[in-house]
């Protein structure tokens, strides 16, 4: 893989519930995470949360 690539973003697309969209959109609201008309930004609020659970997911855990 070339290093232009491993430093772009990559697009990934996953099945959410309606109920999952609005709890992540309620978040983004809650922490301010919208774009430039006010609108929750769904995108920025999985990457944050991908993150985190990235560096916090503890070996071995499941939901």
């Amino acid at each position: 893989m070339s290093s232009a690539r491993k430093q772009g973003r990559r697009s990934v697309h996953f099945l959410a519930s309606w109920a999952a969209v609005d709890a992540i959109e309620q978040r983004a609201r809650d922490e301010g995470i919208v774009d430039e008309d006010g609108e929750p930004n769904r995108s920025e609020m999985i990457r944050m949360l991908l993150a985190y659970a990235l560096r916090n997911w503890q070996k071995g855990w499941r939901p």
